[in-house]
This record gives structure tokens, sequence and C-alpha cells, in this order.
């Protein structure tokens, strides 16, 4: 496989999530283009504390194509680029902890790769999010298409013959949207990126999720300072920046306004953040006010007539 050694690699970072990665690693390593050894898995382990380590050894020792790495010190999202560098991969996907991986997703990925290589473009993993799109497009197309979801750290791809040094790259590390910034990079300097929309996991529900890092902080004031920069230096429109934060504040916050309104129980939102005061005082001094609110109104409503729909569903699996 010239200088790689995999087709793909899956590319973990994680933090005290040890039953959650187990049942991750479960369904990569059945799938055939594991066992055939076109597919390597690199975890690296931000200094957990549960079992993670001990987890992790039961993999590496069975399989030569896992490997396990331990940070000395939770590097938090230093740990991105890290887990990339770690890999051997010609495509390198970053993926989360909790991630389930369907059948065929390993074989669909690898396909992706042995398409694409010669080329090389920005392949962003839309995982049915994204609206449909066969051809490679160019990075104006490609930012409105995926908007927000760029924050989505399992939409991430890299090729490997682009990852050198990639371990020195901190750039918005601090602002925990490393992700985010690589993307627009890569995708300026190419202008060739290709949306893979195929639904190829699904995540676990976990226990407690924790966000009370705060959401309008990460996603609406880091991820619009990260636009900014874009905008100052006019490689992106003012048209193109106003579109983006309006499509996060309708199909990102209005969702997660109404998770924090109803309390959702396994949701650890920040204290010092009142979700909803935030964005309705941003979206008041919009043009689309009136709109927004509109819509955020006929969310919860749907919402309201969905969450019992889901409880029933449940208990009658259950029985």
């Amino acid at each position: 496989m010239d200088q790689f050694d995999y087709l793909v690699s899956i590319c973990i970072p994680t933090y005290n999530r040890a039953e959650y990665l187990k049942k991750t690693l479960e369904t990569i390593v059945v799938q055939e283009p594991f066992l055939n050894k076109k597919v390597e898995v690199v975890i690296s382990d931000n200094a957990s504390t549960d079992a993670t380590e001990e987890i992790c050894s039961a993999f590496f020792q069975k399989y030569s194509n896992i490997s396990y790495h331990k940070n000395n010190e939770n590097i938090r999202d230093e740990n991105f680029p890290l887990v990339l560098s770690y890999a051997h991969g010609k495509l390198r996907r970053l993926s989360n902890d909790t991630m389930m991986y369907r059948d065929g997703a390993l074989e669909h990925l690898c396909q992706l790769a042995e398409k694409n290589y010669e080329r090389k473009p920005v392949i962003f993993l839309g995982m049915g999010n994204t609206p449909r799109q066969n051809d490679i497009i160019d990075f104006h197309q490609a930012i409105r298409n995926i908007s927000f979801w760029v924050t989505y750290i399992a939409g991430f791809c890299i090729w490997g013959d682009d990852c050198e040094g990639i371990q020195n790259d901190k750039k918005s590390c601090d602002l925990q949207l490393w992700q985010v910034s690589c993307f627009y990079r890569m995708a300026l300097q190419k202008n060739q990126v290709l949306i893979d929309n195929e639904k190829l996991n699904t995540l676990q529900q976990l226990k407690s999720k924790n966000v009370s890092y705060g959401l309008y902080k990460v996603f609406y004031v880091n991820y619009l300072q990260i636009l900014s920069e874009y905008l100052k230096s006019g490689q992106i429109a003012q048209e193109e920046y106003d579109y983006l934060e309006k499509d996060l504040l309708f199909h990102f916050f209005v969702p997660w306004i109404i998770k924090w309104e109803s309390g959702t129980k396994n949701l650890n939102f920040s204290k010092e953040e009142d979700l909803k005061t935030i964005v309705i005082d941003i979206c008041k001094k919009k043009p689309y006010w009136h709109e927004l609110y509109r819509h955020y109104r006929r969310t919860k409503m749907a919402e309201s007539i969905k969450r019992p729909l889901r409880f029933l569903k449940h208990k009658i699996l259950r029985f």
C-alpha cells in the first residue's frame, strides 16, 4: 500500500469512557476489512482514570492492527491531531469513542480511500445530516452544505499524505474546535471537497453527557471567531458568514434550547449558561427574529409530541 500500511485508520481520542469504547471496538473488529488488515484502529487515551487501559490492552494484544497510546496528562483537544499522527493509513478518520460502526461501514470507508486517493479531495463524512452530493465541490459550496456540522468530530477525515507534522498543529485547540480550523484550511487550499453522506454509525446513549464547557461559548462564540478570520481576510463573503450564523441559530441552537428547557436527564449543562436567554438576546437583534421564534415554537411542539411516543416505544421494546 505505497508507504502506508493500511487503507483506513480509525483514530479514536478517548477519556474515561471505557464501557463505551469497548462496545465501539467490538463493532469494528468483526468487520472483514479490519480482519483483512485493510483497516487499523489507533487509540489515544487522555490519561483516563477508569478501565480504559485494561480494556484496550485486551484488544491490542489480540489484534496487531490496534494500537494504544496513553498521554501522561489530559491534553484535551490537542489529542485530536496527536491521534492522527500515530496512524499509518492512507485515509484517517477522527472517530468518537461512543460510535457504533454499522455492518459495511469499514468497507465503505475503504472504497472511499481507494476511489479518491489519487485526487485526494478533502473528505467530510456527513452521516446523513448534510445535503446529498455525489461530486467533488469547491470550498464555498462545501462550507454552505456542511455548515455547522463541520464542528462534528467524526465528520473529519484527512489523508496520510497531509499529516506530516500534524501533531504540532494546535491551532484552535484552545477554542475546542481544532477540527473546524483544520478542515477550513485544507478545504480552502485544495478547493476540492467530497461530502460523503452515508450513515455509517450510530451513537451510544451516554448515561451522562457533559456539556458544561458551554454550548454558546464553543459553538457560537468560538465557531464564529474562526469564521471571522476568513471574513476579515476576504476568503468568505459577508453573505456566506450571515448564512452560516443563521443556520447555526436555527438548526443547532433551537434543538439544544429545547433540550436545555426540558432538563434532559443525561445532559450536564453549564450552571452559568442560561442558553435560551443568551440565544434569544442574540436573535432579537437579527432581521429574522420572528421567523426564528416561530421555528422554535413549531420545533418545541413537535418535540413534545415525539417524546412520549419515544418513551412508549422504549417500554414496548423492553417488554
